[in-house]
């Protein structure tokens, strides 16, 4: 268990983390700690007994950083994140689970981010919901989900908004898209994941533009299952020779 205060430090405010008997606890709250330095409050460290909802409501209106350490946070329905900037990061990348189980009924996104700015780093994700659509859904400007881990979900990432990023990611299992762009999202960016063969593929809707799928790894199978689809004349940049994908799973579409 810990307590955070911010003190007051030659003019500046950082965390002062108070860390009882476990030993894992008190690194992380050194590591953070020393991170902060004299740049100021670093954010806010959350554990398992305190709900991602009830983490997120603990910030101001203007948003800011949570750090997740290692564990599992459970989901019975969905979450929706009505507050910009707002950072989720993990302590112990691939080791902070967001987990919705088999029985949830639900039919919405595990995650919906309503404002913009926000920011997931780290968090591995496991939805058995089956009814369930994408795991994140991002409808608002500038967000960014980066090393994160997608683990047994029904659809990974779906973005309709401008100026997002899914980079660094790994999807391992997705019954259907990892990343699909739709609406008329543009200025979006999809580079640096590993896709394994049956983490699902990159889907850009119709009206989707300027985008760019770059430098990610897949199942590279003349073939397989996974594959890059796009609609042509929309500014697209991507290809066989700018990924790690074998030249028939980029699809081409044309109107």
């Amino acid at each position: 268990m810990a307590t955070t205060g911010p003190i007051a430090t030659r003019g500046n405010r950082r965390p002062q983390v108070v860390w009882t008997a476990d030993h894992r606890l008190r690194t992380i709250g050194r590591q953070l700690e020393i991170e902060a330095g004299p740049a100021g409050y670093l954010g806010i460290i959350v554990t398992p007994k305190t709900s991602v909802k009830e983490a997120i409501g603990m910030l101001d209106k203007t948003g800011g950083r949570l750090f997740f350490t290692e564990g599992i946070w459970s989901f019975d329905g969905s979450l929706a994140i009505d507050t910009p900037d707002v950072h989720l990061l993990s302590t112990s990348p691939g080791k902070t689970v967001f987990r919705r189980p088999a029985s949830s009924t639900t039919t919405t996104p595990l995650i919906t981010v309503n404002q913009e700015g926000a920011i997931f780093d780290g968090i591995r994700i496991i939805d058995k919901s089956s009814g369930a659509r994408h795991t994140i859904s991002c409808d608002a400007t500038r967000a960014t989900i980066k090393n994160c881990v997608f683990e047994d979900v029904q659809k990974g990432v779906s973005i309709s908004s401008t100026w997002c990023a899914v980079r660094d990611c790994t999807f391992l299992t997705s019954q259907g898209y990892a990343v699909e762009f739709t609406g008329t999202a543009s200025n979006g960016m999809v580079t640096g994941n590993i896709i394994q063969d049956s983490g699902g593929s990159v889907y850009l809707g119709d009206n989707v533009s300027e985008v760019a799928v770059l430098t990610n790894v897949f199942e590279n199978t003349d073939g397989g299952s996974v594959k890059i689809s796009y609609m042509k004349d929309k500014e697209i940049v991507t290809g066989s020779a700018l990924n790690v994908v074998h030249a028939t799973q980029v699809e081409e579409r044309c109107p």
